[in-house]
């Protein structure tokens, strides 16, 4: 499998760097992507985003869901790793610190709730497939 690594136009210079220091067979130039950007033209079987749903908007975690299911192949899956609340609670106490200093960082941060995250998703045609518990109190979800 081929990976495409992104990263915000800003960080890319870095990204590119430590790629260069480790070189692999499956993974292509990394490229510029940022969710109120342009975005590929191309469709992908698979999406994966890592800690970005609690450093960004509301708005912007919508915005991001609406472009994936727009640019994911069909059978395509897309996987959200990080924290999630369920139902409104924390799953953790070392989660809802985490939260309140993102929320102290920038007020429009924070752990979202999961069945919000799977709301959006499913305004899109997309349904939650699977939700695997991770370390540190992270998850993985995939969406279909």
């Amino acid at each position: 499998m081929l990976w495409t690594p992104t990263e915000l136009p800003e960080n890319l210079d870095g990204l590119s760097q430590w790629l260069a220091d480790a070189p692999s067979d499956n993974l292509a130039e990394p490229l510029a992507l940022d969710v109120e950007g342009d975005w590929p033209a191309q469709a992908y079987r698979y999406i994966f985003t890592a800690n970005t749903f609690h450093i960004v908007s509301r708005p912007q975690v919508e915005l991001c869901i609406r472009r994936v299911c727009e640019t994911l192949l069909p059978d395509g899956r897309f996987l959200v790793y990080g924290p999630f609340n369920y139902h409104g609670t924390y799953t953790s106490d070392s989660n809802r610190e985490f939260d309140l200093s993102l929320k102290a960082r920038d007020i429009a941060m924070g752990i979202r709730d999961q069945e919000w995250v799977v709301e959006r998703f499913a305004e899109h045609g997309r349904e939650l497939i699977h939700d695997h518990a991770m370390p540190a109190n992270n998850r993985i979800l995939v969406f279909g």
